[in-house]
């Protein structure tokens, strides 16, 4: 392996665990020492690397569901300062982040009824769309909705660049 390989390598790797810590790709990729472009290039280019990359964002987004459910139902401690000094804690608690738990968990209950029934309503159509697609042609609506997701990513990166 030549010395560029095990860089990038070190790289995509420091990169990956950024990413399953909860960081932003921007931010994974600033700290990694690329920039964004090369980090979205590396997951086009490399299959593994790609799929590597979707268990990361999932870590990621559990990490941050972790943090989410602490400041919310664990809470954080708060020091009291009386002149200038800690005098004790007090624990606070997060309810706006508990609502966001809630929403996500049970949109149906917890969020906007009006803008979930439009979300269920863009699902169903969506699914449709994808079993119209797939009639015939042997390909599963999942295959043909990660088909989808992939040029929706790349109109997004056409767009940026």
């Amino acid at each position: 392996m030549t010395r560029s390989n095990s860089r990038g390598s070190k790289a995509k790797g420091r990169f990956l665990d950024l990413l399953a810590a909860g960081v932003t790709v921007t931010k994974a990729a600033e700290a990694t020492g690329v920039t964004r472009q090369t980090a979205y290039k590396w997951r086009a280019a490399d299959a593994e690397f790609g799929e590597r990359w979707a268990e990361a964002i999932d870590a990621g987004t559990e990490a941050l569901v972790s943090e989410a459910h602490r400041r919310a139902v664990v809470g954080v401690p708060e020091p009291i300062f009386y002149k200038g000094a800690q005098v004790g804690t007090v624990q606070r608690y997060s309810d706006s982040m508990l609502m966001l738990l809630l929403k996500s968990r049970d949109p149906e209950t917890y969020c906007d009824r009006a803008r979930t029934a439009a979300i269920v309503r863009r699902w169903q159509r969506e699914d449709a769309e994808r079993e119209r697609k797939s009639a015939g042609t042997g390909i599963k609506p999942e295959v043909l909705a990660m088909l989808d997701a992939v040029a929706a990513w790349k109109r997004a990166q056409a767009a940026t660049e």
